[in-house]
């Protein structure tokens, strides 16, 4: 069965990701740019594991054909 992954998983995949599409090693502000949000925006919904961003990463998932079942959850 699938378990939900936690924000930090999430992002860190969204990071790996990125990474590999600019071929060079990404910072969050890397991150926050191809999500379409802003540094702060990022920022603080990171240090406070917020779900707000789940949307937002399901749209990138989804404009870049990612599956969300393995960006959103993992093997348990």
């Amino acid at each position: 069965m699938r378990k939900p992954r936690d924000i930090d998983d999430i992002l860190e995949i969204v990071k790996d990701h990125v990474s590999i599409a600019i071929q060079r090693r990404v910072f969050d502000k890397d991150v926050a740019q191809a999500l379409g949000v802003s540094n702060t925006c990022f920022a603080t919904a990171k240090s406070r594991l917020s779900l707000s961003l789940i949307p937002i990463v399901i749209n990138y998932c989804c404009a870049n054909n990612l599956n969300l079942e393995e960006v959103l959850t993992s093997e348990g």
